[in-house]
């Protein structure tokens, strides 16, 4: 199906049986849909029963687009609800309303809707806004960088959103933690790989992971504050995320300049990739929690913490950094892409089947902010 100026795969149906070669006659086949609440059943049984309880007294919203009203416009709904037009991400409460069952009236399309007065946020920080336009923000940095591919210390190798994080020890500085560049103040990662050193870090390096021993791009900014998550454990490596705010901003280049944060809190992308070090990613993907909950003796209460299997197989020993990013690229175009940072990786087992503890960005976002702000 084309949609948004790209196409999505859709499984409709499944074959069963008819002569499907030139003889114009029609085959029979099984209708997906028909059949989804036994689908669900099976492979998603919390959902099919959370559905099931609520059945009788659920119902749909009702959407109504009201091509006079623009933004800023006042509006009201049933009940004597006052309201104004705003852009749908200062509105939390809308997608309250739509669980609910309850009106929603869209301001002349878009995403600009009506919201209680009450319910409306304030305008968004520069932090805000920097988080929420990095897919365009950077937009012509990724071009150039399609453009520079193959070039002299080839582009495609470069990470220009990874960082490292430094201790000054007398005449040298020692590179010991990995990091992601989240806005041009700021890198985040681990905790515990601070934590584990006797000093706070005084560095963070730009454009030197997989650069090339020629390279010259590199950025070297000192580190002016680091905030260590006010909930972290260090026995139990809950919370273990940490920011490092720089003393100057960054000067996005094509080189180094912001990734982007994945902000959905409910899905995951399948196909992540985890930074191993040196030269390299492996395959990591998602699991349902209720699989976690089954391989680990502490369940997973908590929604900012989830665990993930490596796409690795194999004898061999597969570690990783902890404070590595776990990466999805979004592609576009042949080598244009969009790179958001899903989790960073906390601890785990080195053997290939081992499942390891990972922690959700989307879920952290609303501290990034406080902390940047």
């Amino acid at each position: 199906m084309w949609r948004y100026s790209k196409y999505f795969n859709y499984a409709y149906g499944m074959n069963l049986f008819g002569r499907d070669c030139g003889f114009g006659e029609p085959a029979v086949a099984v209708r997906f849909n028909a059949h989804r609440p036994w689908i669900e059943s099976v492979l998603l049984p919390e959902i099919a029963n959370n559905r099931k309880s609520s059945t009788a007294g659920s119902k749909d919203e009702v959407i109504f687009i009201d091509p006079d009203l623009r933004l800023n416009d006042r509006c009201s709904y049933s009940g004597g609800v006052q309201g104004v037009c705003v852009a749908h991400d200062r509105c939390p409460s809308i997608r309250q309303r739509m669980s609910n069952g309850d009106s929603i009236i869209i301001c002349s399309g878009g995403s600009v809707v009506c919201c209680p007065r009450t319910d409306v946020t304030s305008n968004p920080s520069e932090i805000e806004r920097e988080f929420n336009e990095c897919g365009q923000r950077y937009v012509q940095l990724r071009k150039q960088r399609q453009q520079q591919w193959e070039g002299f210390q080839p582009l495609r190798l470069r990470l220009p959103h990874f960082a490292e994080v430094g201790w000054e020890e007398g005449s040298e500085i020692r590179f010991q933690c990995i990091a992601y560049l989240i806005s041009t103040s700021a890198v985040v990662t681990s905790a515990s790989c601070l934590v584990s050193k006797e000093f706070e870090p005084t560095v963070v390096r730009l454009g030197n992971i997989r650069s090339g021993p020629q390279t010259t791009n590199i950025a070297i900014i000192p580190i002016s504050t680091v905030e260590i998550h006010p909930e972290f454990n260090q026995s139990t490596f809950e919370n273990n995320i940490a920011l490092l705010k720089l003393t100057l901003p960054v000067q996005p280049t094509v080189y180094m300049f912001p990734g982007c944060l994945w902000q959905n809190k409910t899905h995951s992308p399948v196909e992540s990739a985890i930074f191993r070090g040196g030269n390299g990613f492996d395959p990591i993907h998602p699991m349902y929690v209720r699989d976690c909950n089954v391989r680990f003796a502490r369940t997973f209460s908590d929604p900012r913490i989830t665990c993930m299997v490596p796409g690795v197989y194999g004898t061999g020993e597969h570690c990783y950094p902890t404070g590595s990013p776990i990466i999805f690229r979004q592609n576009e175009d042949t080598n244009l892409f969009t790179e958001y940072l899903v989790n960073i990786y906390s601890h785990g087992r080195c053997n290939s089947t081992s499942l390891r503890i990972v922690h959700r960005i989307a879920m952290y976002i609303d501290w990034f902010k406080e902390v940047l702000k």
